[in-house]
């Protein structure tokens, strides 16, 4: 992923250190927010242990909550719960293949038990 710090843009490395993007273009997702990095990695091994794929995304959302929001390339923004991420984004996956939610969508999956589907 990448991100912006003291007005300059960096990529994320798997390592956590940050390494200045001096390309105008980039196809990875843009993280706002005040970033924690180790925050960062351990989301996005959440992610990958998820059926959800990491490359759908565009954008990304860090919360001081340690919460995260993710934005898709097919223009669902899916806002996460704070300590279900994987299963969250397993049901995201399992409810578009089944054809249950349309483009331009808002999917909150931060209340217990339930899941919020609203227009954008």
């Amino acid at each position: 992923a990448q991100t912006k710090r003291n007005g300059f843009d960096y990529f994320i490395g798997s390592n956590g250190k940050l390494i200045r993007n001096n390309y105008l273009v980039s196809n990875l997702p843009f993280v706002f927010g005040d970033l924690d990095l180790d925050e960062f990695l351990n989301f996005k091994k959440e992610i990958d242990k998820s059926n959800f794929d990491f490359k759908n995304i565009t954008k990304l959302y860090y919360f001081k909550s340690k919460r995260w929001d993710i934005e898709t390339s097919k223009g669902y923004l899916i806002k996460l719960s704070k300590d279900n991420v994987e299963k969250d984004l397993n049901m995201f996956v399992r409810l578009y293949n089944e054809d249950k939610i349309i483009n331009d969508l808002v999917i909150d999956f931060r209340q217990k038990n339930q899941i919020i589907i609203n227009d954008k």
